[in-house]
């Protein structure tokens, strides 16, 4: 995988991340490359990367795909977090 990444063009970020295996922002191309590497091999930090993005003033969540298991883990994580989500086979989107 590190050499098919390795082959794609990255720009750094116009809107920071935080990755899921660290659990802190990140805004560099390279940081990016290897932030998508280094999560397969790793853990998921996902309780430590909603508490930094809680830290940053969110306060909703939009959990996309099948199911809602993280959505319920936000309660725990902070009960001022609140979450809904969407990928359903019935979802729909609404524009206004």
């Amino acid at each position: 995988m590190k050499a098919d990444l390795d082959a794609v063009g990255f720009r750094d970020l116009s809107v920071p991340l935080i990755n899921n295996w660290q659990a802190r922002e990140i805004r560099t191309a390279a940081e990016a490359r290897e932030g998508l590497y280094q999560q397969v091999p790793n853990p998921v930090r996902w309780a430590d990367s909603i508490r930094v993005l809680a830290a940053t003033g969110a306060k909703q969540f939009i959990e996309v795909g099948a199911g809602g298991v993280l959505t319920g883990m936000l309660r725990n994580i902070d009960p001022g977090l609140s979450g809904v989500k969407f990928g359903e086979a019935g979802d729909k989107i609404v524009s206004g």
